[in-house]
């Protein structure tokens, strides 16, 4: 009986450590991911805006 609770407890530690390492992973490329998306987004966003004021500052002239 006390070999099959380790094989058990073993294959339990061994499903939950692999969906561990496979969710910290997969948090990590999620949080990289959105980082880099937001960067790029700010980046056009102020081109943008840089776009936008730089003909209204002619016309006043």
């Amino acid at each position: 009986m006390e070999l099959n609770l380790l094989g058990a407890s073993l294959a339990f530690y061994l499903v939950f450590g692999a969906a561990t390492v496979v969710f910290v992973g997969l948090s990590i490329y999620v949080a990289i991911w959105a980082f880099r998306r937001a960067s790029q987004a700010r980046k056009d966003w102020v081109e943008a805006e840089r776009q936008m004021k730089a003909p209204q500052s002619d016309q006043n002239d």
